[in-house]
C-alpha cells in the first residue's frame, strides 16, 4: 500500500505489468508524476520540474516500455511527448501554436488521437503511429470535443457538444475516412437553427495583456437598438470560455441580450505564462480585465 502526502491519482496502469504512474497534484492545475512498483512498494520520481507544470492524459504504449502524455514542461504550450522508462527521457512528439488537450490511445498502439485548442474550439487530430501519417480531419460541427477508439476496429467516436450540437456522435473510420452518424440527438422541441453560435472576440488590455472572449450576439432589434450585454466569468481560475452548450446562455440571447462568456488573466487554454499571469500579488488584475471587457464590448 502507499500513502501520498497530498492529492495522490492512479493516472495510468502498466498493461500487463504491475507499475503505475501516479499524479500529485501541484499549484491550480499542474501535477508531478511518480512511478509506483505495486511489489515492492518502491515510487520513483518521474516528471517534477522546478515550475509547476500540467502532465496529464497519461497513457502506456502496448509494450508498457514508456508513456505518452501531454505536458508543459519547460514549454508555454502543451504538447503530446513520450516518456521512456529505461532512460528517463521525455520527448516532444506533437506541438502546434495552440495548447494539445485529450490524448487517447487505441488498444493496440495503431492511432493516437488528442484536440487543439483553439480559442476554446476543440478540433480533432489522430495520427497513423504505423505509417507516420496524420489524417485529414473530416468536416465536423465546431465545439467542444471527445475521441474514444473502439477495442478492435480502426473506428473513433467522437462525441461533439456544441451551441446547436447537444451530445452529437460521429463514427469516423479512420482507414477509409468515412463519417457516419449513428443516431440523431432530440431537441424536445427546440429549433438548432435558432441557437446563436458565437465568434472570436480579441483585445488588449490596460497592461498590454492580450484578452479574447466568445460572443453571442441576438438577433437585431427592429428600432435598430444596441442590445443590453452580460458578461460571463467562468469559475476557476483555472478555467476557460468553451463553446459548448448552454442553456441560460440560449436563454438570454434569443430575449435580446447580447453575451460574452470571457477569459481573463489565469484562464486556462492559452499557455502557461497567461494561466499563471493572476498568480499572487497580481490577482487584482483581473478586475481590470473586467473592466476592459466591458469598455471593448461597449
Amino acid at each position: 500500500m502507499h500513502q501520498g502526502s497530498f492529492g495522490v491519482y492512479v493516472a495510468a496502469w502498466q498493461p500487463g505489468g504491475e507499475q503505475v504512474v501516479l499524479s500529485e497534484t501541484r499549484g491550480e492545475d499542474g501535477a508531478d508524476l511518480s512511478l509506483l512498483d505495486l511489489k515492492t512498494g518502491q515510487v520513483r520520481s518521474l516528471i517534477k520540474p522546478a515550475t509547476p507544470s500540467a502532465n496529464e492524459d497519461v497513457v502506456f504504449t502496448a509494450d508498457g516500455r514508456g508513456f505518452y502524455l501531454v505536458t508543459n514542461v519547460d514549454r508555454d504550450f502543451r504538447a503530446i511527448a513520450h516518456y521512456d522508462l529505461a532512460t528517463g527521457k521525455l520527448k516532444i512528439v506533437e506541438q502546434a501554436a495552440h495548447e494539445l488537450n485529450q490524448l487517447s490511445l487505441s488498444k493496440d498502439g495503431r492511432w493516437m488521437a488528442w484536440t487543439s485548442n483553439e480559442d476554446g474550439f476543440a478540433v480533432p487530430h489522430v495520427r497513423d503511429l504505423k505509417t507516420g501519417q496524420l489524417l485529414k480531419t473530416p468536416d465536423l460541427p465546431r465545439g467542444v470535443v471527445s475521441i474514444a477508439f473502439a477495442d478492435s476496429a480502426p473506428v473513433a467516436l467522437v462525441n461533439i457538444v456544441a451551441p446547436d450540437a447537444v451530445a452529437e456522435p460521429r463514427v469516423w473510420n479512420l482507414v477509409t475516412g468515412a463519417v457516419t452518424r449513428p443516431v440523431r440527438t432530440s431537441w424536445a422541441g427546440l429549433d438548432p437553427a435558432r441557437m446563436a453560435r458565437p465568434e472570436t472576440v480579441r483585445f488588449k488590455g490596460r497592461d498590454g495583456t492580450p484578452l479574447s472572449g466568445l460572443l453571442y450576439r441576438p438577433a437585431p432589434a427592429a428600432n435598430g437598438a444596441k442590445p443590453p450585454l452580460v458578461l460571463l466569468l467562468h469559475g476557476g481560475p483555472s478555467s476557460q470560455a468553451r463553446p459548448g452548450w448552454s442553456a441560460s446562455t440560449q436563454y438570454l440571447v434569443a430575449r435580446g441580450m447580447a453575451v460574452l462568456d470571457f477569459n481573463y488573466r489565469g484562464s486556462t487554454g492559452f499557455g502557461k505564462a497567461f494561466a499563471m499571469a493572476n498568480d499572487r500579488r497580481e490577482r487584482p488584475k483581473e478586475l481590470g480585465d473586467i473592466e476592459d471587457a466591458v469598455a471593448h464590448v461597449r
